[in-house]
């Protein structure tokens, strides 16, 4: 099984609803220090 999206609504610094495809190799998450990059990748 693989994780095809990821959909992130109102989170931190993340306002709104963001749909990511994440179907490729490689993910890239940018974003200010403290808007929650680290809990976007940790169980």
């Amino acid at each position: 099984m693989k994780i095809q999206t990821i959909e992130i609504t109102n989170y931190k610094a993340f306002l709104g609803t963001y749909l990511i495809k994440v179907g490729g190799k490689n993910l890239f998450i940018y974003g200010e220090n403290g808007s929650g990059k680290a809990r976007c990748t940790m169980p």
